[in-house]
């Protein structure tokens, strides 16, 4: 067993990045990660700035080892996650926050995404969004601006824009003809 701690604006980097897991994970190639840690740390305890940066490195090529593991083995429940965060009407996801919920890099999860729903991660929560406008306008009375509000449209011409595009009507045509089906 080995244990490193680093922190800094490298290792902020990493996290940013994705590199550092958020939990334990199988070694990619057991043999040769253990070896390359052990470089690692042989690299770091010479003490010399030059052999520093080398482990810097090292442990990076690591990291990266690491991910490509990670976005390689995908979990269905990862993957649904993401799909339900950005399936939730009233939930705005990034992509790097749908990325999280997946365990796995922006790109990764957009080619994932795209193969279990047909649609990219945005088409997908403006589609969920306007589903969930449809049945707002049809069942009530609430104003069009606080249905845009409440689905996190950034104003009334947004959503009359993405509304009218999917549903071929504006709003207020919908909610019109919506009390004669």
């Amino acid at each position: 067993h080995r244990y490193v701690a680093f922190s800094g604006p490298q290792a902020d980097r990493w996290l940013a990045d994705g590199l550092i897991p958020a939990a334990p994970q199988p070694m990619p190639d057991p043999t040769g990660f253990v070896h390359g840690v052990d470089r690692m740390l042989d690299l770091f305890h010479r003490g010399k700035t030059w052999d520093r940066r080398l482990a810097a490195n090292q442990l990076e090529r690591l990291l990266m080892e690491l991910k490509a593991a990670r976005d390689g083995a995908i979990s269905d429940n990862a993957l649904s996650a993401a799909i339900n965060a950005a399936g939730d009407p009233e939930r705005t996801c990034t992509l790097a926050e749908l990325a999280r919920l997946a365990r796995c890099s922006i790109v990764h999860l957009r080619r994932r995404f795209i193969a279990a729903t047909g649609l990219p991660p945005a088409r997908y929560a403006r589609a969920a969004r306007v589903r969930r406008a449809k049945a707002l306008l049809a069942e009530g009375d609430q104003p069009i601006k606080l249905i845009a509000e409440q689905l996190g449209f950034t104003d009334v011409q947004h959503f009359t824009r993405c509304f009218t595009a999917a549903a071929g009507t504006p709003p207020a045509a919908y909610r019109r003809n919506a009390g004669r089906g």
